[in-house]
C-alpha cells in the first residue's frame, strides 16, 4: 500500500478524530474515573472549536471519511453547548418576588478591594455570596458595603461570606464539608436557605462525596426555597455538576447566555520561569466553575457573568430568580 505524501498531513487531524470519538466514549463507559478525560470536559468547548475548524477543512478537501469521524464529535459538542446560545434571547424581566444573587471569589491575593466593592455596588444584589476573601479583605471591603443597608456574616477560617440585604437569621460554617457555609435569610418573602460552597483541594472523588454529603445533610431535606452558590472548581460536564443538577437548577443553564467562563481573569498572568525574565502574558476566561443553583421554589429569569473582575481570578457570576 503507497501512501501519497498529500495524505501524510491528514494524520495529525485523524487521530485528533480518534482520540475525540474515544473520548466520548471513554466518558459514557467511566465518567470522571480517568484524569484525562476530567481535563478534557473542562476544555470541552474549545475541543468543539478545534474539530469545528478540522471538520471544515476536511469538507473544503473532500476528505469524506474524514468529514465523518469528526463530525460525530463536532455534533456531540454542538449538542451540549447549543441550548447556552438559544437562551440569549432576552427573558421575561419579571415582576413581584424577585431576589437578585451574586456569587463572587475574591481571591485571597486580590489587593484591589475598592475595585471588588465597585463591581458588587454597580450589581446592587439581594444576596451575595463571596468567596476565598480573608479577614483583612473583609475588614477593606465591609468599610465600603457598610454604608449600604447589608447584613454581613463571614468567617474567617473557612474564607466564607455572605452579605444580605436582609436580616441573616442563623449561618453555620463547615470548614470539612467544602467550605461550606449555611445560612437562613428572613426575606420580605419568607426564609431562604443559602448555602455558599467553596470546593476547595482534595481530590475529585473526595469533593464529589463532600458534595453528595450537602446534597443529602443540607439541600434535599430543605422544604422551602434554597440557592446553592459557589466557587465549585468543576465545570458543567464534570460528574458532580450532573449530580447537582438531579436535585437543583442550574440559573446560567436555565437563563444565561453562551458559555459564561468564569476563570480565569487577566489577572491570572502565564510566565516560563525557568526560562529566564521572558513577560508574562495574561490568561483569558478558558471555563466556566462558578455557579448559582436553586431548588424548584425559585424561576430563573435572568443570568450572567460579569466582565469586570475587580482584580480577582475568578469573574462574579449573578442570577435573577423569581420567587
Amino acid at each position: 500500500m503507497i501512501v501519497r505524501k498529500a495524505d501524510l498531513k491528514w494524520l495529525p487531524v485523524w487521530a485528533f478524530a480518534l482520540a475525540a470519538n474515544g473520548f466520548f466514549l471513554f466518558r459514557l463507559l467511566s465518567g470522571d474515573q480517568f484524569l484525562w478525560v476530567r481535563i478534557i470536559n473542562y476544555f470541552l468547548p474549545w475541543a468543539g472549536v478545534l474539530a469545528g475548524a478540522c471538520l471544515a477543512a476536511a469538507v473544503v478537501s473532500k476528505k469524506a471519511k474524514l468529514s465523518a469521524a469528526l463530525g460525530v464529535p463536532f455534533l456531540m459538542v454542538g449538542v451540549i453547548y447549543a441550548p447556552l446560545f438559544l437562551n440569549c434571547k432576552a427573558n421575561a424581566a419579571g415582576s413581584g418576588n424577585i431576589l437578585t444573587v451574586m456569587s463572587f471569589n475574591i481571591w485571597s491575593n486580590n489587593q484591589r478591594m475598592d475595585a471588588c466593592a465597585d463591581v458588587i455596588l454597580k450589581e446592587n444584589p439581594d444576596i451575595l455570596l463571596l468567596q476565598e476573601i480573608t479577614l483583612d479583605q473583609m475588614s477593606v471591603l465591609w468599610t465600603r458595603l457598610s454604608q449600604q443597608e447589608w447584613v454581613l456574616s463571614h468567617d474567617a477560617a473557612t474564607q466564607q461570606a455572605i452579605i444580605s440585604r436582609y436580616p441573616i437569621g442563623r449561618s453555620e460554617f463547615f470548614f470539612w464539608k467544602n467550605r461550606s457555609q449555611k445560612a437562613v435569610i428572613e426575606t420580605p418573602h419568607g426564609p431562604v436557605t443559602v448555602i455558599n460552597v467553596h470546593a476547595y483541594k482534595h481530590g475529585w472523588q473526595e469533593r464529589h462525596r463532600l458534595m453528595q454529603t450537602i446534597l443529602d445533610e443540607d439541600v434535599v431535606a430543605v422544604d422551602g426555597p434554597l440557592i446553592l452558590g459557589g466557587d465549585f472548581n468543576t465545570t458543567d460536564q464534570s460528574e458532580t455538576f450532573r449530580m447537582i443538577r438531579r436535585h437543583l437548577t442550574n440559573a446560567h443553564d436555565a437563563a444565561g447566555c453562551g458559555f459564561g467562563f468564569t476563570f480565569p481573569t487577566t489577572s491570572r498572568f502565564f510566565s516560563f520561569r525557568r526560562l529566564g525574565p521572558l513577560p508574562k502574558f495574561p490568561v483569558p476566561p478558558l471555563i466556566r466553575i462558578d455557579h448559582i443553583f436553586h431548588n424548584s421554589h425559585f424561576t430563573s429569569l435572568r443570568a450572567r457573568t460579569l466582565k469586570d473582575s475587580g482584580g480577582s481570578d475568578h469573574r462574579p457570576v449573578v442570577a435573577v430568580l423569581g420567587l
